[in-house]
């Protein structure tokens, strides 16, 4: 057999497998496989839990990677399962973001203690225990706010606590404030001074309440947890009568 019958054979064998690739990534909709098989020791469990007052949802977030923090997620191999307060969760998968554990709950019906327990294949468990912080605005804002110290009361806080606060005007040029507040018994104080980096008119307002700490109990990869509420809020900002007066 000649050299150009061989190469000619190579490259139809190599055509031969793009198109069933192309077809297993079609008929796969776009999803990574679930079902990839890791050594269980090297897994970082990485979990991740958000919600915001205007959607009224919570959605929790589990992936376990492969060697570390950057790793390639991957599904638990059964029996090796996770639950959520009892309730086992089934893994699924997108293209962006590979394979994950995901439920999503109103809510109203997340107040209180839960537990994530995931069970190895050795049927070891790790378990973490957390209550998920809901914020919200004791006192609704008006619809037009002067320049002044503000003063925003929140609920769901401890007597001491840390909620990120941002400000954005819809300028070009409005550097707005992003920074993070001590709250001391609810309450969040914006200064006038501070209100120099927005211009007037629509203002855009938002209350982050973000924790994080590192799992109590993993695989030798390790974990973390983070959980993220936010509050938002828009306004439009004037200024006083008295210094339109001046």
């Amino acid at each position: 057999m000649n050299n150009r019958k061989i190469f000619g054979k190579v490259c139809g064998l190599i055509g031969f497998v793009s198109l069933l690739a192309c077809i297993a990534a079609c008929n796969n909709d776009g999803k990574m496989p679930v079902g990839r098989v890791a050594n269980p020791k090297s897994l970082y469990f990485d979990y991740k839990i958000w919600g915001d007052e205007e959607s009224g949802m919570i959605t929790l977030n589990l992936q376990y990677r492969l060697g570390g923090i950057e790793g390639m997620p991957v599904s638990l191999v059964p029996p090796a399962n996770v639950t959520l307060d009892g309730y086992r969760m089934e893994p699924d998968s997108s293209k962006m973001n590979g394979v994950y554990y995901e439920v999503n709950i109103p809510v109203q019906d997340f107040a209180g203690p839960h537990e994530i327990v995931c069970t190895d294949i050795e049927d070891r468990k790790y378990k973490e225990r957390f209550e998920f912080p809901v914020i919200s605005l004791k006192t609704e804002l008006p619809k037009i706010i002067t320049r002044k110290d503000l003063n925003f009361e929140l609920a769901g806080l401890d007597t001491l606590d840390f909620v990120r606060t941002i400000f954005t005007d819809t300028s070009f040029y409005g550097r707005g404030i992003d920074r993070v507040d001590t709250v001391r018994d609810g309450l969040v104080t914006i200064s006038r001074a501070a209100l120099k980096n927005l211009r007037n008119g629509p203002v855009y307002l938002e209350f982050y309440k973000e924790e994080g700490w590192p799992l109590k109990e993993t695989k030798s990869a390790g974990g973390r947890f983070t959980l993220t509420y936010v509050v938002k809020r828009a306004f439009e900002l004037k200024d006083s009568a008295n210094l339109e007066s001046k």
